[in-house]
């Protein structure tokens, strides 16, 4: 995760699965916060990824067409409005920083009270020990959660890649500590690379995760902005109950708008 991204429309996707599958379960959030960069904005404008909200005059670079914000209103804020508001809010008042999500509380709700949220930094400079070191104290953060969020820049690393030291990736290894035999249940954040077809990435990942964790994962497309892929991982008590929701979500205004499509 980056602040860069903060409310952008792949942060109203993600909270928005997080709103459904786990409102009445403990979550833990590891957010694999990746140190501040430049966000690429030009002349102050935001990028066209914070277009769904309905900004004001002038805090994008092209003015909204006739009838855009309408269709805003019933594709994207249909799906949750609250939400919606909140990260809305959260870009007009410049506060784009993972910290004021976790303050303003835009994945609560009155049963999220016990989220905990992991918000040390990796840095570039981090060798395996320093890795290793970040990994312990997140695990000491989710000990009583019942789901795990992983929240990585750019994903899964692929194995045996540099990107399997890179602080922008999730380990395969990680993810087994996080998943812990299946104490817990997993949901990881992965965005589509260019180098295969989406459907292709998704069938090499859920793969890897079988083998590796011992369960096939659930796996979301999200299909704005960048295509981005959500792994559900169940744990055995957890499994009926996450998986029920899912099926709740699907009849959703997030599947029949389009957002997400359903692939296993």
């Amino acid at each position: 995760m980056n602040n860069c991204y903060v409310a952008d429309v792949g942060d109203f996707g993600k909270y928005g699965l997080l709103h459904h599958l786990c409102p009445d379960l403990k979550l833990g959030v590891i957010w694999y916060l990746t140190p501040d960069r430049p966000c690429g904005e030009t002349d102050g404008k935001l990028k066209e990824t914070y277009r769904y909200l309905n900004l004001p005059e002038g805090m994008l670079a092209e003015p909204y067409r006739k009838g855009e914000k309408q269709e805003n209103e019933i594709k994207f804020k249909s799906c949750d409005q609250k939400l919606y508001d909140d990260l809305r809010g959260i870009v007009i008042d410049c506060k784009r920083d993972v910290v004021e999500i976790e303050r303003s509380k835009v994945i609560f709700s009155d049963t999220f009270s016990d989220t905990t949220f992991y918000d040390k930094r990796l840095s570039e400079d981090m060798n395996a020990d320093k890795r290793s070191a970040w990994l312990e104290g997140a695990c000491k953060k989710i000990p009583h959660c019942d789901v795990v969020f992983l929240d990585p820049d750019n994903g899964i690393a692929s194995k045996g890649s540099r990107n399997e030291r890179s602080i922008k990736h999730a380990t395969l290894d990680e993810m087994k500590g996080f998943y812990d035999d299946g104490k817990r249940s997993l949901i990881v954040y992965h965005q589509c690379g260019r180098h295969k077809k989406a459907p292709e990435q998704i069938n090499d990942l859920r793969d890897r995760i079988k083998i590796g964790l011992g369960q096939t994962p659930h796996v979301l497309w999200y299909h704005r902005g960048t295509a981005r892929f959500f792994f559900i991982i169940p744990s055995k008590k957890h499994r009926a109950a996450l998986e029920g929701k899912l099926r709740l979500f699907e009849e959703t205004g997030w599947f029949t708008h389009g957002h997400f499509t359903h692939h296993g």
